[in-house]
């Protein structure tokens, strides 16, 4: 599945946000600690982030929304 993002830099916290644009609105609810690994270019900005995302509450995370 496929979708859209985007992206925000906050330097004076040192902090990358990304949001999806297919999503439901907020308030949300959980935030689930992960890992990631962020995939950089020769020279050294940001090109992918891929999520290792483990089971939350025993089961898998669900995508935002579905494909239309």
């Amino acid at each position: 599945m496929k979708g859209t993002a985007y992206w925000k830099y906050d330097a004076s916290v040192n902090c990358w946000y990304v949001g999806l644009t297919e999503r439901s609105a907020p308030p949300y609810k959980t935030q689930v600690v992960v890992e990631a690994i962020l995939d950089l270019d020769s020279d050294g900005r940001l090109a992918g982030i891929e999520i290792v995302m483990p089971r939350h509450d025993g089961h898998p995370i669900a995508p935002p929304l579905a494909a239309t």
